[in-house]
């Protein structure tokens, strides 16, 4: 269930400490070709960042895969 707020815009930045410091509340990430990261929570609510570029979801990918978050390629 999305909240009817729709996404919430926020820094890659905010992103990766958020899969740093409290992974378990991501239920997935999602990444579009359009540079795009959209965090999936537990509590519904997504939160949508744009990354530079492929590269820069190494360090995030990393993050989920430890703590056993799904990352979803469209």
């Amino acid at each position: 269930m999305a909240s009817d707020g729709g996404d919430k815009n926020v820094l890659y930045s905010q992103l990766l400490q958020l899969a740093h410091d409290a992974p378990l509340q991501i239920e997935r990430v999602e990444l579009s070709g359009a540079h795009t990261a959209v965090a999936v929570l537990r509590d519904g609510s997504r939160l949508r960042a744009q990354y530079a570029h492929g590269g820069s979801v190494t360090d995030l990918e990393s993050l989920l895969s430890r703590a056993g978050v799904q990352l979803v390629r469209e």
